[in-house]
This record gives structure tokens, sequence and C-alpha cells, in this order.
């Protein structure tokens, strides 16, 4: 596992074999891959997986680095494409999915102009998530707006990096992703889950999910969609699903390993087995062979990140049970109550992932 510091989340969890500290993706990406393409050749290390964006940028712009390991996605120019969240928008429609109501302002005064033509609360998205100005890489996030004092203030706040900016209509309603495998054209597999909390609740990082049952309609307009990208690796499709007419709306795809890969196995970073096969493995911990994720019973299994404001309660689903999981403290916790595969608290998180082995439903 590595990472710029040696508490790092991912490097806590038993998988982890070792951990080694490198220079930041997003701040050196230079000297990010330089340290890490000397750890791969020293250690033979076969196959090696970005986990953020940063990480992805930088490698995938010096595969050569690390050869011979293996980096289990498309090319550079690829992943660039499906992280531009304004050309991704314009794809979907071609592939039958959704956008919500939006424009894209190429500067902080056309977009006070067009925000005239939306209904408020808005949500503020850069393209990129990681977006380059003058040569420094930063890292942005999406801002919600109410009303247009509140577009004002964000707009003071952006940076140049920031633009193009899209104004997107919030769109009220749960969350979903469409996990899949792409690999040579084929889908090797498939899970989906629904959020049921996100921090802050406007909308962000998914703390508390349930697997559910692929929608073989939404998954089909997700393959054609990443079909259309050329995409070969890992993806999740991230929709909204609007409260009022059930329409799922695209937000995004995250064309890397996602936060919550550790739905059914344990994050990983380096792991030297085939490309493929490392794939699937940190998808679902299960065989390789083209089905979907979630078959054997694993609907309706609820995973949580909670956090201060998050809430500290967990419900399974599958035999509703409901246990009290917040730590005491930030820290290490070594808790497991009982039906938890575990739960680890790191830095104020409590992760905790209930298996249906557990369940008595």
């Amino acid at each position: 596992m590595a990472a710029s510091t040696m508490r790092s989340l991912a490097g806590i969890s038993r998988a982890a074999r070792a951990r080694v500290t490198v220079p930041s993706a997003l701040d050196d990406p230079v000297g990010f891959t330089e340290t890490l393409a000397t750890y791969v050749a020293a250690h033979r290390i076969a196959v090696v997986i970005p986990t953020t964006e940063a990480a992805a940028l930088a490698l995938l712009g010096s595969r050569e680095r690390l050869a011979p390991a293996t980096l289990p996605m498309p090319d550079l120019a690829t992943f660039r494409a499906i992280s531009d969240k304004a050309a991704l928008l314009e794809r979907a429609a071609v592939a039958g999915i959704a956008v919500p109501p939006q424009c894209e302002a190429p500067d902080p005064g056309t977009a006070r102009r067009l925000a005239g033509d939306l209904i408020y609360p808005i949500v503020l998205k850069p393209s990129r998530s990681v977006a380059e100005h003058q040569g420094v890489r930063v890292k942005l996030g999406v801002r919600h707006a109410a009303d247009r004092s509140q577009l004002e203030a964000h707009l003071a706040q952006l940076p140049p990096a920031a633009y193009p900016l899209l104004l997107q209509q919030r769109i009220v309603g749960p969350g979903i992703g469409v996990f899949l495998l792409r690999w040579d054209d084929d889908t090797i597999a498939t899970f989906t889950h629904r959020r049921i909390r996100e921090k802050p609740p406007s909308g962000g990082v998914s703390v508390y999910a349930e697997s559910t049952a692929p929608d073989a309609a939404l998954v089909g307009r997700a393959e054609q969609l990443l079909r259309g990208c050329g995409w070969r690796g890992v993806a999740m499709v991230e929709l909204k699903v609007d409260g009022r007419t059930g329409t799922p709306y695209l937000m995004e795809i995250n064309g890397r390993f996602w936060g919550r890969c550790n739905w059914r196995s344990m994050p990983v970073s380096i792991f030297p087995r085939s490309s493929s096969r490392v794939c699937w493995v940190a998808m679902s911990a299960a065989p390789i062979g083209g089905r979907s994720a979630s078959e054997g019973g694993g609907f309706g299994v609820t995973s949580t990140i909670s956090s201060p404001g998050c809430g500290a309660r967990m419900r399974c689903s599958l035999c509703h049970r409901t246990r009290r999981v917040a730590p005491a403290s930030p820290g290490i916790s070594s808790r497991r109550p009982s039906g938890a595969r575990g739960i680890r608290s790191f830095g104020g998180l409590t992760l905790c992932h209930f298996s249906s082995r557990a369940c008595d439903g």
C-alpha cells in the first residue's frame, strides 16, 4: 500500500502486506511516480492499481516507468476523457441516460449570467475533480447554492482551475452506483448499490449504502456509455434518482477504484496478480466468471462509514438488526459487534461491513 503518510486508511487493512511512503501524487506527481517506480522494480510488483484520480493521472502519464508492471487501466487520454464531466454528459444522451438541466461557464462572469436560467438550488461542479492551472494540480469539490447570494460567495472563492464550471439544477433523491469491470469490450463484473446517506446530506461521499439487485436496463445504458468511451478497467457510474419522477440522472463516472471498493473485500493498491483478476478480486472477492458481483444472496447488505454528524448506528436490511458502532474517540478500534465482518476506526472514521453470512435472514 503506497500513500503519502504511513497512517493511511487502506494501509491499516489486514490485507495490506506492506506500506510505503511516497510523495503526494497531487503536489509532486513526478516524485510520486519515481518513488513508486523504484519500489515496484525493487520488489518485482506485477500490478499497480491507482486508487485516487491524482495517482491515476501521474502514473498513466508515465506508464513506461512502471514496466514490466501492469496498470489495469486505459491510456491517459481515455482516462482524461471519462473524467471530464462536461464532455461526459454530452455522451450520456447517446447512451440514453438523462442529465440534469445545466449550463457550462468558462469564467465567473458567464456563470453569473447563465445562472439566471436555472432554478435554485443549483450545484456548482468543476469539469474535473483534479484540474491543472499553470502547471499546478488542485483537487476540486462540488458546491451547492440555495440562492443568488450563495452563488456569488462560491464564485468568489473558486480558483481559476475550477473552470469551465458546470451549473446544474440540483436533483433531489437517492444516489445509486453502477459498478462495472470492462475488459476487451466485455463486462466481467457488475455490482450496484443505493446510497442511503451522504455527507453532506445535500450530496457528497457515500457514508451509508445498501447493495441492490442490478437493474438490467440501467446497467445496459451504463455499459453503452463506457463502450462509447473505449473504457477498459473498473468504473463506477454514479447517478441520482429524481425523487419526484424516478428518473436516474448521470452525475459522473469514477474511472478508478472508488472509496467503497471495500464493500466485499479489503482495499488494495499494489497486488501482484494478473490485471483482470486483481480488478475482479478488488470489486467482489469472488472468482472471475462474468456474473453479477451481488449474486448469491448479496442484496440488501448495508455498509456504513460514520463520522461526526453522520450517525452512529447500522441496520442490516437482511436481518433487520441494529447495532451501535460509533467510536468513543478517534483512533484505531478493534471493536467487533456481533454479526459484523469487522470494524476499524481511523482519524474519526468508523468502517464496519456487515456480511450476509452473519445474518439470520
